[in-house]
């Protein structure tokens, strides 16, 4: 029988004021303009993790690939894919921004601020909607029911512009406004939050075991065409 159709309603987050910031607003933000709260990046270790989210991204386009042409791929690696979306990316990399970042953040923000988090917040909302879908959706392509393949490739494809363009925000504009909002105090706060964090929630060997799952991905997936793109 075949699958019916089965995708995210995405609703309308687009209210990310970008054309309200300034390219000077974005350099000097606002607040602490001291050498040591320049010298100190709260936001670098998302940064990485941002790094290493688009680089699974390409591998998830390169699977596209392969569905739509029909070609064979192994579900264990759909099903491990799916545990970093679940696991690093969702738990992991957004659980530190939405528990610790943005309350701090917004702690120290004016209206247009807090809509910008507001808007995050919501495609986070959306980002997990996707990963519920997605999982269904390799539980039915496993079970070769007809069209899962379909929409799979549907719902992967929305899963990665949404995400490349929800770290390109954070990266370009939002990141920067955090940098210099925040003072260096509570900065060296944060990053000691988050290293907690990432030890307690995860430890050093689950963080390897998803660092060498991406490099394995790549080694088996990648397209060359992808590489390098993020």
């Amino acid at each position: 029988m075949p699958l019916k159709s089965e995708t995210v309603f995405e609703r309308d987050y687009d209210c990310f004021p970008a054309d309200e910031v300034s390219p000077e607003e974005v350099q000097t933000g606002g607040a602490d303009q001291s050498a040591e709260n320049k010298s100190l990046s709260v936001t670098a270790p998302l940064k990485q993790e941002h790094d290493h989210i688009g680089r699974m991204m390409n591998v998830l386009a390169s699977f596209c690939m392969k569905l739509d042409r029909r070609e064979p791929i192994q579900v264990d690696d759909l099903d491990s894919i799916w545990d970093y979306l679940k696991i690093y990316v969702d738990a992991r990399h957004n659980g530190k921004e939405e528990s610790l970042l943005y309350p701090e953040f917004m702690a120290e923000s004016g209206d247009r601020e807090k809509k910008m988090i507001g808007s995050i917040l919501g495609e986070h909302e959306t980002e997990r909607m996707y990963v519920n879908v997605i999982g269904r959706l390799i539980r039915h392509y496993r079970d070769a029911e007809l069209n899962a393949d379909t929409w799979l490739v549907v719902n992967l494809s929305k899963y990665i512009t949404l995400q490349k363009e929800h770290m390109d925000k954070e990266n370009t504009i939002l990141f920067s406004i955090v940098e210099n909002r925040l003072s260096a105090r509570k900065k060296a706060g944060l990053l000691e939050a988050f290293k907690c964090a990432d030890e307690i929630g995860f430890g050093a060997v689950r963080s390897d075991e998803f660092q060498g799952l991406l490099v394995s991905l790549e080694k088996n997936y990648q397209n060359p065409r992808l590489a390098g793109s993020h």
